[in-house]
């Protein structure tokens, strides 16, 4: 009992003095955060802070006399001068004063804030380092803390009759976290509501990746990305250098190598799927969880992402290159008139251009006819096919599968016809798409071979060749069949039967492994988890690959290897389809509660957001990471009227780091 009784007093004495320990540690983060308050409001009654203050130029009104001036006129006495000059034209090097210098070499954090800065945005050690390429990776990567007083300086001397508004970075940050900014649309932050203005710039972060620059224009919706370029590594692989060297764009692979996706529940797994039938994990910036297939062409795949209606997006994928591009899908009003929908995607043969095609159409043929969009990579625009490149206003599509042989895109199509009682039938067809002329056609099916045909069928090719497939329903048993058919100026020339084979399950072709042999996904008694296994033609036996997966997420494309996309800005990173989701989902809701759309008097029911890619832009290069930099001229040229092209990028961005340190120096002021 005394012992006991010991043990609990020390565990009474122990937890005491916890106790306090806690509460002193308590008082001394009080008294420490009562000591930097008491500082921060004594830094802004001292002299030094109203010196600087009565030291700031005040922007200049425009006057209403005078008709010479631009719509983006700068006071005379704004203090930023832009020079693309420098005193050395070293490339590895930022050139800095001696008194940015001397400043480095002092000790302690460095820690500054601006005048102009309504809630002052202090910058540190790493500001300073960064900004002219000093920091450990000596890259010079600009951080919030950089773009962010730019911003504000931009906004502090903007002229009273600019149409424009900005942003900072933490805008889009906040859409990300689900948060609505209203305050930076209704004046409230920077006295610039949106409904006085006709554009908005917002520089956006893709975190420890890349900065690139939004302008949003307010009446159409129209979001302009300006990018100076992708940050990847230049590609050293031999049949990369050789293929541009020779200047062809694909080139096969010299092995069987495979491409293969699918999805186990709320995972997506990628891999190469080679000869042997092993596999290798393929490393991606994106996940296949959300995405489904559309087709392949040239060595890309193609996939779209997304529910079919907001933020419904097509893009696609070179894994050769591991390059990504895509676009969001677009629907001009929320109440889309049709109500089929479906998307396509194949390379253009002659300068091997990725094009994705959006076909609409509605239920019931008679209330309107077909919609198709075509978006080109090249010009980064959707435009509209016109009526006499449409087929007949009676065909359908089946969406569910496609292929691309000899410069078409081939669907499985039908059409509902009246009997003779007055039943209805659907009279099946194939339909093709010239990726060259952007024409459709109809291709009628042989009888001989149409009555031999699973209906519906799938589409997909086995080299230059179309296949058709699917299972035929015996009654106490499914008989999958497999033809292959040769197509020649829009006429079935020859057809074949591969196999025809019974079954107890339905099949799906998924694609075809080195030696011709179909690779199937089949079908397990739960019904919504398939397996994949290889049929040997040869033998007439079944080779189980022991890959389960989610029933229809299987999908196999041959491997090439292929330059297309090379030229094309990688923006399949997860990180920035989310972005453009919260663009596209919370600027409306912005614009809606900051009363943007009653003041403008635009219709609510027909707005919607739209992305696009601004051309010629200079292209950074260089030994740094530019991207920031880039941003800061974009911002600074595009408010102030001027050209975005520059004689020399990588000078021109070097010239603006060395000013803008020389800048951000002399308007400093010293902080706690």
């Amino acid at each position: 009992m005394v012992e006991e009784k010991k043990l609990k007093e020390k565990v009474f004495l122990n937890a005491l003095l916890e106790e306090t320990n806690r509460r002193m540690e308590r008082e001394k983060v009080l008294k420490e955060a009562k000591e930097r308050k008491k500082a921060f409001l004594g830094f802004y009654q001292s002299d030094h802070w109203k010196r600087a203050q009565l030291d700031m130029a005040k922007p200049e009104k425009r006057s209403q006399k005078d008709g010479s001036e631009s719509a983006y006129y700068w006071s005379s006495k704004f203090p930023w001068v832009e020079n693309l000059s420098r005193v050395n034209k070293a490339i590895d090097q930022v050139h800095v004063t001696n008194e940015y210098d001397e400043f480095l070499g002092k000790p302690g954090p460095l820690r500054c804030i601006f005048p102009w800065s309504k809630e002052p945005v202090r910058v540190d050690r790493r500001f300073w380092e960064s900004l002219v390429c000093l920091d450990p990776p000596k890259k010079g990567w600009l951080m919030d803390e950089h773009i962010d007083p730019w911003v504000e300086y931009m906004l502090h001397f903007r002229p009273v009759a600019a149409n424009w508004a900005m942003v900072t970075a933490y805008f889009v940050q906040l859409l990300l976290q689900d948060s609505i900014p209203i305050w930076y649309a209704n004046g409230e932050k920077y006295n610039i509501a949106w409904a006085d203005v006709e554009h908005v710039f917002m520089p956006i972060n893709e975190k420890e990746k890349h900065w690139f620059l939004a302008r949003f224009e307010i009446r159409t919706g129209i979001v302009t990305f300006y990018d100076s370029g992708s940050h990847e590594q230049d590609e050293k692989r031999p049949w990369y250098v050789n293929m541009r060297a020779s200047r062809c764009g694909v080139s096969p692979a010299n092995t069987s190598t495979l491409v293969l996706c699918y999805r186990q529940g709320f995972r997506g797994y990628i891999s190469f799927l080679h000869d042997d039938l092993s596999r290798t994990e393929l490393p991606t910036n994106f996940s296949y969880s959300d995405l489904k297939p559309i087709g392949y062409s040239h060595g890309v795949l193609g996939f779209s992402y997304g529910p079919i209606v907001s933020d419904y997006m097509g893009f696609v994928w070179n894994p050769s290159i591991r390059r990504s591009c895509g676009t969001f899908v677009p629907y001009f009003t929320q109440a889309e008139e049709y109500e089929k929908r479906l998307l396509a995607f194949g390379v253009r043969p002659h300068n091997h251009e990725p094009i994705i095609l959006k076909i609409s159409y509605p239920f019931n043929p008679l209330h309107h006819q077909w919609s198709v969009l075509l978006f080109t990579f090249s010009s980064r625009e959707w435009n509209r096919l016109q009526t006499e490149f449409l087929p007949r206003q009676s065909l359908r599509l089946k969406k569910a599968s496609q292929c691309v042989v000899g410069g078409h895109i081939f669907w499985c199509g039908y059409e509902r016809l009246y009997d003779n009682d007055g039943s209805i039938f659907k009279s099946y067809m194939m339909l093709s798409f010239n990726l060259v002329t952007y024409r459709f056609q109809e291709i009628e099916i042989p009888a001989e071979l149409l009555v031999n045909l699973p209906l519906p069928f799938h589409v997909s090719n086995l080299r230059d060749n179309i296949v058709v497939s699917g299972n035929i329903n015996r009654d106490d048993h499914f008989a999958f069949c497999i033809w292959v058919l040769t197509v020649v100026g829009g006429t079935i020339a020859s057809f074949q039967c591969m196999i025809n084979i019974p079954t107890p399950c339905q099949l799906k072709l998924i694609g075809f492994d080195g030696n011709n042999d179909p690779i199937l996904e089949v079908q397990t008694p739960e019904g919504w988890v398939t397996t994949l296994g290889v049929y040997k033609i040869a033998s007439g036996t079944f080779h189980n690959l022991g890959i389960e997966g989610d029933a229809g997420s299987f999908f196999i494309s041959p491997y090439c290897e292929s330059i297309i996309l090379q030229t094309h800005v990688d923006r399949m990173a997860l990180s920035f389809v989310i972005a453009l989701s919260c663009l596209r989902a919370g600027l409306p809701i912005v614009l809606e509660q900051a009363k943007v759309f009653e003041k403008k008097c635009i219709d609510r029911a027909k707005y919607g957001i739209t992305f696009k890619d601004a051309r010629n832009i200079p292209a950074q290069g260089g030994l740094f990471g530019d991207c920031g930099i880039w941003v800061c001229i974009f911002l600074y040229r595009l408010s102030h009227g001027k050209r975005l092209a520059v004689e020399n990028p990588v000078q021109a961005a070097l010239a603006y780091r060395e000013h803008m340190a020389n800048f951000f120096f002399k308007q400093r002021v010293s902080s706690w």
